[in-house]
């Protein structure tokens, strides 16, 4: 799973650069959310499209990821690699809270999904393509709590039942915003 931020950028510098994401929602629309806290601003746009906060995500302090669904990242590591594409931490990680299938997106970077409650969900892949083309399911349930994806390649999750998912995701490299691709 990818997750905004990166580098030494927080939550409010990454819906400030947002727009700039290919893919993102209302990029180059007029009034299109930058700056500003995404506790407050996203949440009220979504609220207003009939998206309410839910109560665990208030509690663990999430905010509005742009595949749907809440994140806060949660680490960085403090050690940096090199990439082709500049300087990254070595990994990242998120906490990611989903009740509906989310945006087909894809990384530069392999991504780790570990479960931690609510109902199993599935990891659709879509292949390495210039579009996701929908292909295998990996399960996160008590058979495979731990589930990766394969950097470069298209990815959504789905939950499989109703309620609310809560995973981690940890990107290594870690997460930058200018590896992510977002449909």
């Amino acid at each position: 799973m990818s997750h905004p931020g990166g580098g030494s950028r927080t939550r409010r510098d990454w819906w400030a650069t947002a727009p700039g994401v290919r893919g993102a929602p209302g990029a180059d629309a007029p009034g299109a959310l930058r700056g500003g806290d995404p506790r407050t601003d996203c949440a009220s746009a979504c609220q207003s499209g009939g998206v309410a906060r839910p109560d665990l995500a208030v509690a663990l302090d999430l905010a509005p990821h742009p595949e749907g669904g809440w994140y806060r990242r949660t680490w960085t590591s403090p050690v940096a690699v090199a990439t082709p594409y500049g300087p990254r931490p070595s990994a990242t990680a998120i906490l990611y809270l989903f009740d509906a299938p989310g945006r087909w997106h894809r990384v530069r970077s392999t991504e780790l999904w570990c479960r931690h409650s609510g109902p199993e969900a599935d990891l659709v892949l879509g292949g390495d393509g210039p579009d996701p083309v929908p292909g295998a399911r990996l399960r996160l349930g008590p058979a495979g709590p731990q589930q990766e994806v394969p950097a470069g390649v298209w990815q959504r999750a789905e939950p499989a039942g109703p309620g609310a998912v809560l995973v981690s995701c940890v990107v290594s490299p870690g997460f930058d915003f200018a590896d992510f691709e977002l449909r």
